[in-house]
């Protein structure tokens, strides 16, 4: 099964988090989204990527929203 499947498949069921362990999240983070975008039609995508928190971590920062709906769970979470 190939990653946009495994990816769909997870947030379908509700999973909560899902890790990548990368040297560089940002591009990560920015490669999942448009993957998704372009593996689903663009409104899907786009929909699944707005209504789904994305939030990264890491030891210095902590956690952080990487869009609106994350930066709300981030900010619920303090």
């Amino acid at each position: 099964m190939n990653f946009l499947k495994q990816f769909i498949a997870a947030r379908a069921v509700s999973t909560p988090i899902i890790s990548v362990r990368t040297s560089d999240a940002a591009s990560t983070i920015t490669n999942v989204r448009k993957a998704i975008v372009q593996g689903l039609s663009k409104s899907a995508g786009e929909e699944l990527i707005n209504k789904t928190p994305i939030v990264s971590y890491d030891c210095i920062h902590g956690l952080i929203g990487k869009n609106d709906k994350g930066s709300a769970e981030v900010a619920r979470h303090d």
